[in-house]
């Protein structure tokens, strides 16, 4: 990455290499990987459709302008736990997106088996699902807990770890996580809905 030209054109003036390699280099490139890690140094990932800036040793992505990428619960392991107990399920309408270390997620979780222990904490889990790793402080954010036919319905606040458990409190009960307090079991159907807002590990 060459420093910003001072050469100005007028008539009859010859275009140096040098002011020809900076233009070159401040068009901004673009290509499938993240590569423009120069600092100050704009460029383009193809493969996730983020313009970013480089800092001096990564490319932070700044800005999203394609379809934002979807995000799942955890690739690997029980993807939901309460004492003991587990449940697999998936992410529907999920979505996210980001602006240097800033994220902003949404999606529905629904629950395709569960079993549980009524008074532990019902622990939403996303590592290796896509989301970025969250940094050293906890998410801020809100869920919406539903049990068609009972019915069951909850709204709060939800906290997330750096190793992606999410955690979810009722409003009633803040203190305690949901599913302790208050004390139910999971069960089949479900549905969570969650909406996050935080800060990643990794600018990248």
């Amino acid at each position: 990455m060459a420093a910003r030209s001072t050469f100005t054109r007028t008539s009859g003036s010859v275009i140096t290499s040098a002011w020809a390699n900076s233009l070159r280099d401040h068009v901004v490139p673009y290509s499938g990987i993240t590569d423009g890690t120069t600092e100050g140094m704009l460029s383009v990932n193809t493969a996730d459709d983020t313009l970013r800036i480089g800092n001096g040793s990564a490319g932070v992505a700044v800005a999203n302008y394609g379809a934002p990428p979807s995000w799942s619960l955890a690739s690997s392991g029980t993807q939901v736990v309460q004492g003991g107990g587990g449940a697999n399920g998936s992410v529907l309408n999920s979505k996210w997106i980001r602006s240097g270390r800033s994220i902003k997620a949404i999606g529905q979780v629904t629950f395709a088996v569960a079993s549980g222990t009524a008074g532990q904490p019902i622990i939403v889990r996303t590592a290796g699902g896509g989301l970025p790793a969250p940094g050293s402080d906890d998410v801020c954010g809100t869920f919406q807990y539903f049990r068609p036919g009972v019915p069951i319905l909850y709204n709060g606040t939800v906290s997330m770890a750096p190793n992606g458990d999410i955690y979810m409190y009722d409003g009633a009960s803040p203190g305690n996580p949901l599913g302790a307090s208050p004390s139910f079991a999971l069960a089949l159907a479900d549905t969570i809905w969650i909406n996050l807002d935080y800060f990643a590990a990794s600018a990248t």
